[in-house]
């Protein structure tokens, strides 16, 4: 916690630092007690994963984490073949919920809500372009984008445009539709070092540039050639207590349950 503020409207909330990341993991079954570690590790908020490669054949018991909750979409409910997927998770004690309107989208891309403060919520979502996407997914992709950036944001995702450069904000005409979008919708992008080999290709987007503070490139995710990036997210928020259910048994009546 940074600092705590009080609202005549909202009531008393604070200013917090989320501690967030993502990877593009190449397959995350087998990654997942490595995903665990991290969240553990690094005491995570809220995590990003692209290409998952799980399909409806793998539970969510399977690629769940203790205390959190999760948002997934995995490839085969958009369209046929392997690999893709997205899966998004956020810490139990932040409130958190579907955003049914951004998730009609059909891309591959997953999108929840966080409430900060009482008054408003935050957009967060995953995504991933495929190389080979074609102009019906790019369409779809990027209209999830126009629309979760109608208010406060945070995007994370491999986008695989490597010819954008995010410094100069030069590109070819195969980035240039997202480029434009990232300007109409007064996106700010935060990852300025590679991600992967010499590529930019996994991405951190805002609505505000003070959002973000302490971004890092750090290792990969066991044997994935993609980079991991952690940052803190800076956001007024209010975190809930996490009260675990704990059942009484020394209360039951086990003549009555015998009987």
């Amino acid at each position: 916690m940074i600092a705590q503020v009080l609202d005549k409207d909202c009531g008393a909330y604070a200013l917090y630092s989320l501690s967030c990341f993502f990877v593009n993991a190449r397959g995350l079954l087998s990654k997942i007690d490595n995903l665990r570690d991290y969240a553990i590790q690094l005491n995570l908020d809220i995590i990003g994963v692209a290409e998952t490669f799980l399909n409806d054949k793998i539970s969510q018991s399977e690629i769940g984490i203790d205390g959190y909750t999760i948002y997934r979409r995995d490839r085969n409910e958009l369209k046929g073949g392997k690999g893709g997927g997205v899966i998004l998770y956020i810490k139990n004690g932040i409130v958190s919920y579907e955003n049914h309107e951004v998730n009609k989208s059909k891309s591959e891309s997953v999108w929840c809500k966080i409430r900060v403060d009482k008054c408003n919520d935050m957009t967060i979502g995953v995504c991933y372009k495929s190389q080979v996407a074609n102009e019906e997914e790019l369409k779809e992709l990027y209209e999830a984008i126009n629309v979760a950036s109608k208010g406060s944001v945070l995007i994370m995702g491999d986008f695989n445009f490597p010819s954008i450069n995010w410094v100069t904000l030069e590109c070819d005409s195969v980035g240039e539709e997202f480029r434009d979008i990232i300007y109409d919708n007064f996106l700010v992008q935060h990852v300025k070092y590679p991600t992967r080999e010499n590529n930019i290709l996994d991405l951190v987007l805002t609505s505000d540039i003070n959002m973000i503070d302490h971004l890092e490139i750090r290792e990969h995710l066991d044997n994935s050639d993609h980079n991991i990036i952690t940052w803190k997210l800076i956001c007024n928020i209010k975190i809930q207590d996490n009260k675990e259910l704990c059942r009484q048994y020394h209360r039951a009546n086990y003549d009555d349950m015998r009987n």
